[in-house]
């Protein structure tokens, strides 16, 4: 059975992942989109409406350089979202209340100013 500490290093091994990952996605997508803008300088696409999976799936289907500079800036933000809500296992598997509670606070702060974020 593996220890405790061995544990706790392999989910900060994947806190480490999570994060390369997500900042290397996404600076691809950014990469990409500059790419895009650089290379068409007639098209112009403004995103004025709310997030739809449609438009999104569009807009990387059809090479829209806007669509693939707001995915990329959006995993941009995704990533340390994800770090949190991994670290509230991490405190939970460590049985840790004082953190777990913290995190998760942290966690709903990033929830509420996202959701209020897109409706104002």
């Amino acid at each position: 059975m593996k220890s405790n500490e061995q544990e706790i290093q392999q989910i900060e091994v994947l806190i480490g992942r999570i994060l390369a990952t997500g900042t290397y996605v996404s600076a691809g997508f950014l990469v990409i989109g500059l790419f895009l803008t650089l290379q068409d300088t007639n098209q112009v696409f403004v995103a004025t409406d709310l997030f739809s999976w449609s438009k999104t799936i569009y807009g990387l289907t059809h090479l829209i350089p806007d669509t693939y500079l707001l995915v990329g800036l959006f995993l941009l933000i995704l990533t340390p979202v994800l770090r949190v809500l991994v670290s509230i296992f991490l405190f939970v598997k460590q049985r840790d209340l004082i953190y777990t509670g913290i995190t998760i606070l942290v966690f709903l702060i990033l929830i509420i100013s996202m959701v209020f974020g897109i409706e104002g």
